[in-house]
């Protein structure tokens, strides 16, 4: 017999998916078979007698198909996962784990069903990496606790080069073809100059978690500007004004590409790393966690 890959039970159930069933309004309500407390959609739990992360979700009791090719049809199976974690970890030490907003991240693209994806979690005094996959369709998401904190390193930035000449040859005056490539010259020269910014205004993201996009800042433009003007007439500049102030959009050619990498720092290297902190800064360390950790346990 064939499960089914369109499973509702399958479905991925990363950090954006259910903020975006939050936004539609589409919250699910679920009660312990034990008659514990309501939960929504995806809770975390790391049972420390057993080592093990599970989670609840709000598709645990929707049902699984299996496709019975003799027959042709599709069989419904309830497979109440939750009931078997419920008997399995009864009377076990379990600590609910609060996702981290903000540090969800993978390799593969968010709509990617089987992929690894990882994300911080806190019992509300350490933070941990939990890791999330599962090698088939087919199969339940599984979890792993892993001591330490997700790391954002190696940002790159491009200019989108094929876009932006496409879009160049498109839109502007045919006295402009022949100068596309100055303009290029003169915004790949202006990238140094780059900023991650925090502003949601400026900064967008796509569907691989590992890649985002940036207009450009009032800075950068600037600099463009200023070296295209001894090649460019005035009409020109004009133009090319306008070009930027379209094509800057989020929609648009212009915004920067930035790739980035992530590891995972293990909590020894964390550790120690806290420790020549210490070191270099004994007296104001101490206020600074003080102050943190109220916040932290919040979480």
């Amino acid at each position: 017999m064939q499960k089914c890959a369109l499973s509702r039970k399958n479905i991925s159930l990363d950090i954006h998916y259910i903020v975006y069933l939050k936004c539609i309004g589409a919250i699910y309500r679920i009660k312990f078979p034990d008659g514990g407390a309501e939960f929504r959609m995806f809770h975390l739990y790391h049972c420390k007698d057993c080592d093990e992360v599970f989670a609840f979700t709000g598709f645990d009791h929707s049902p699984q198909y299996q496709y019975l090719p003799e027959k042709g049809i599709y069989r419904e199976e309830n497979l109440e996962e939750r009931v078997a974690h419920t008997a399995k970890h009864d009377g076990h030490h379990l600590k609910k784990l609060r996702l981290i907003k903000g540090t969800m991240i993978s390799e593969r693209d968010y709509r990617e069903p089987v992929k690894e994806t990882y994300f911080e979690a806190t019992n509300g005094r350490e933070r941990f990496v939990i890791k999330k996959w599962r090698g088939d369709i087919n199969e339940p998401m599984s979890y792993e606790l892993i001591p330490g904190s997700l790391k954002i390193i190696n940002y790159v930035y491009e200019v989108r080069e094929r876009e932006i000449k496409k879009e160049w040859l498109r839109v502007t005056s045919q006295s402009l073809h022949e100068k596309g490539m100055i303009f290029l010259t003169a915004l790949k020269e202006s990238l140094p100059s780059a900023k991650i910014s925090k502003d949601s205004r400026m900064t967008f993201h796509s569907s691989n978690p590992l890649v985002s996009y940036q207009r450009l800042s009032q800075h950068c433009i600037r600099m463009v500007l200023k070296m295209l003007r001894h090649t460019f007439t005035p009409l020109e500049m004009k133009e090319v004004r306008e070009f930027i102030h379209e094509q800057n959009q989020h929609d648009g050619v212009l915004p920067i590409l930035i790739r980035k990498s992530f590891y995972i720092e293990k909590a020894e290297e964390h550790a120690a790393h806290k420790e020549q902190d210490k070191l270099s800064v004994p007296l104001r360390i101490k206020r600074i966690s003080e102050s943190i950790r109220p916040a932290e346990q919040s979480l």
